[in-house]
């Protein structure tokens, strides 16, 4: 089956969490460059305004603007002929009259859409955030957004006859989220720079107690002209995406620069309770890239980039504190502390650089020390990073001392040791350090899962490998979804990703998806076919639901959804020429026809732009947007309010 790459970038602004107590409501709130923060005890540490840009007060929605710009303006012009970065361009429709569209001239990743920079943030220069309140501030991503929508608890309450949330986090500190509409043009036929908008009257206020949109700094991928917003209404936020030159509001987070400023002035500690969450975290069930490479240096050293990589993705997501600038972080680190937690993690930081410089000896002499004082991790850490050696009969004492007390990742680590002297071992890899089997064998006696999965790594036996998956180790969890996928058996390797997320592990987004989709595709249940395919079609990836609709048809599996959204990624995903779109117009009614709500909303469309006919026909295209709005579909209704008509 041809498969599809899904390039997902995830801009994530991980800021390091602060300490700094909070009681009732709101008192604790606290000032920065003249405005205040809200701390709403949110996982990332994120400190949100209490107020909107251009606000009053909190219950003020403030100041509009467009994506990109810093500087608010006539309500009238939040069109596309008046945004900042589009450049308008002349061109001939299909029936030879002169229009008018638009390019964008920053912020593209195609160029169907304009200038293409690959650029996928807002810069700092067109952030309004720092522009209007300076670099203490800056708008929030999208994970920011998310995590305001599903960390706290939102009310709806209304003052004065106005719309207005409250958001409360888990430590009763809310701030509050006004609704006061948002600005767009007032007669647009469609929200792509690609329209024309000769039509166009201006914009007006729409939704003015109904709705609010709040912008991120971030892009919608797979779509330049839009960028991703937080919608708020019926309710509550979630995550959405709006034209970029429609007028939004804007919630400020702190920045970086702004946490830095206020660990000053709040001076920050590791907690008792955080030490009592977080220490022997690491035990023999735990996840952790040196305890599951531990007992063979070779793929350390061959591989340490990687595995560097992967530390620091880890440590910054399991502990933000390491985020933060060099003074910080040794700040946070070095803190007199009876356990040996802060020896372990600034053993980490001196070896990978997190925070500080790289420096080896200081690393090897930090896990020694924790060692010594009974940190049997660390002794294992000293050998997992080559930092410790056979030839060393003190490094050799502590680990041995370890795997006397029962640790199983020591007693792991010291068969390998005492297994690499045997005159039996060879080499057969450049990555990989091998040993007879015999020398090996005493691994299963543990009944330990990363045993099972060492002893499969290096004697390259997936059957191990997938017991210790089966109990529990999470890297070998893994190693079987590749495995499984590779071999195009999705559904084993779909139950392996339910088994891992129920534990907490993150799989890579483009493998998870792969995989789920490719086993929906697998599926004799029409619905389950057009689940995959229209997932696929949301990511843009048309020629795989090409491929996906294609090897249905030669199952004879068929319905109404999978012939429209199989004619619509046909449309969009190579030169098609107007003998095919006729074709492709046939499908599309037949399914539209048949019921299918894509099929009436792909009808619609190819009406509305005259696909596959000689010119458009827009009393069809609205009479086939009426028909999906009655059966449900949300696209058809917006489409329809937003051109005040009724279903």
């Amino acid at each position: 089956m041809k498969q599809f790459i899904l390039v997902t970038i995830s801009s994530v602004c991980l800021n390091f969490a602060l300490d700094i107590s909070a009681s009732n409501a709101n008192k604790d709130n606290k000032v920065l460059g003249g405005h205040e923060y809200v701390d709403l005890a949110l996982p990332s540490g994120t400190l949100w305004a209490k107020f909107n840009i251009g606000a009053q007060n909190e219950k003020d929605p403030g100041s509009f603007y467009a994506w990109g710009e810093t500087k608010p303006k006539d309500h009238t012009k939040y069109t596309q002929a008046f945004y900042k970065y589009n450049k308008a361009e002349t061109y001939l429709n299909q029936i030879k009259v002169k229009k008018t569209r638009y390019k964008i001239t920053k912020y593209s990743n195609s160029s169907s859409w304009g200038v293409v920079d690959n650029k996928k943030e807002l810069e700092s220069t067109d952030d309004a955030a720092i522009i209007n309140w300076g670099d203490f501030w800056c708008m929030p991503t999208e994970d920011q957004l998310r995590e305001l929508i599903c960390e706290c608890q939102w009310e709806q309450i209304g003052t004065n006859g106005k719309t207005l949330y409250k958001v409360v986090g888990k430590n009763d500190n809310y701030i509050y989220i006004p609704v006061g509409g948002f600005l767009r043009p007032d007669n647009n036929f469609g929200d792509s720079p690609n329209m024309s908008q000769s039509q166009a009257n201006g914009s007006k206020l729409n939704d003015k107690n109904d709705k609010a949109n709040y912008w991120s700094k971030n892009l919608k991928l797979m779509a330049a002209g839009m960028a991703i917003t937080m919608t708020v209404e019926h309710r509550g936020g979630s995550i959405n995406y709006s034209d970029r030159s429609f007028g939004a509001n804007i919630r400020p987070v702190v920045s970086k620069k702004g946490l830095v400023e206020i660990t000053k002035l709040n001076p920050v500690s590791i907690s008792k309770g955080w030490l009592e969450v977080n220490d022997g975290m690491f035990n023999a069930n735990d996840l952790f890239p040196f305890e599951s490479r531990s007992y063979y240096p070779m793929y350390y050293l061959e591989n340490q980039d990687k595995i560097s990589q992967e530390i620091s993705k880890i440590m910054t997501l399991r502990y933000p504190q390491i985020k933060a600038t060099n003074e910080m972080t040794m700040m946070l680190l070095e803190r007199d502390n009876p356990k040996t937690q802060h020896l372990f993690l600034l053993g980490y930081c001196k070896y990978v650089g997190l925070g500080t410089k790289v420096n080896k000896d200081d690393s090897y002499n930090l896990f020694r020390e924790a060692a010594v004082k009974g940190d049997h991790r660390c002794a294992v850490m000293m050998f997992a990073l080559g930092l410790a050696s056979e030839k060393n009969a003190e490094d050799v004492k502590l680990l041995s001392k370890a795997a006397s007390s029962g640790y199983l990742p020591a007693k792991v680590a010291y068969t390998f040791i005492k297994a690499s002297n045997n005159p039996n071992r060879y080499m057969d890899s450049n990555y990989y350090k091998y040993f007879s089997k015999e020398s090996l064998g005493v691994l299963l006696s543990y009944n330990y899962p990363e045993a099972y999965y060492l002893y499969g790594k290096i004697l390259s036996d997936n059957t191990y490998i997938e017991k210790a998956a089966e109990m529990g180790h999470l890297y070998a969890i893994n190693d079987m979804v590749q495995y499984f996928d590779s071999k195009q058996m999705y559904e084993k390797a779909y139950q392996y990703i339910q088994k891992g997320e129920k534990m907490g592990f993150q799989f890579d987004n483009t493998l998870q998806t792969r995989v789920r989709i490719n086993r929906l595709s697998l599926s004799n249940d029409p619905k389950d076919i057009a689940k995959a395919m229209k997932e696929a079609y949301d990511m843009g990836a048309y020629q795989f639901v090409v491929s996906i609709g294609s090897n249905a048809a030669k199952r004879k599996i068929a319905s109404p959804d999978i012939i429209a959204l199989h004619t619509q990624a046909s449309s969009k995903s190579g030169n098609i020429d107007a003998n095919q779109r006729k074709i492709l117009f046939g499908f599309m009614k037949k399914s539209a026809e048949g019921g299918s709500i894509y099929g009436m909303e792909g009808l619609a469309e190819f009406y509305e732009k005259g696909y596959g006919l000689d010119a458009p026909d827009m009393n069809n295209a609205f009479n086939w947007y009426r028909q999906a709005a009655q059966k449900g579909s949300e696209k058809a209704k917006k489409y329809l309010k937003n051109r005040n008509l009724k279903w």
